[in-house]
């Protein structure tokens, strides 16, 4: 990815998406994980906040902007540096004194449907996320 707009003060990501986010009702997003742990990254590398822009197929719905917060820049800038760390322990790894599990990052985004919050709570100890 790259960033999309990037001014003195901010940034802006473009993400042109099949279906509009879902939103928590506090107004936080709550399916795009993948999204927030990428503006995390540019948050930590330009020192800028960053504002996320949806634009979907449809005519009928305006583009929804969207500004990170320091908490999910900092959640998705521990799961980046989990990810991180998992890669580390795999590539020096010696498969018969560790655990093959805390060797792999989880497959998916753990914000996807297929996680329960039971399941979502386990990997997340799994994994210290």
């Amino acid at each position: 990815g790259y960033v999309d707009w990037l001014w003195d003060d901010a940034g802006f990501d473009l993400k042109t998406v099949s279906r509009a986010p879902s939103f928590t009702e506090t107004g936080r997003i709550k399916d795009k994980g993948e999204h927030l742990r990428q503006m995390a990254i540019y948050n930590r590398a330009k020192g800028k906040p960053f504002t996320l822009l949806y634009a979907t197929p449809t005519k009928q719905k305006p583009a929804i902007p969207y500004e990170v917060s320091d908490d999910e820049c900092a959640a998705g800038m521990r799961q980046v540096m989990s990810a991180a760390r998992a890669i580390d322990k795999l590539l020096h790894a010696n498969p018969e004194r560790r655990d093959e599990v805390a060797l792999m990052y989880p497959p998916r985004d753990l914000d996807a449907y297929y996680w329960d919050d039971a399941t979502r709570a386990v990997a997340r100890k799994i994994w210290s996320l």
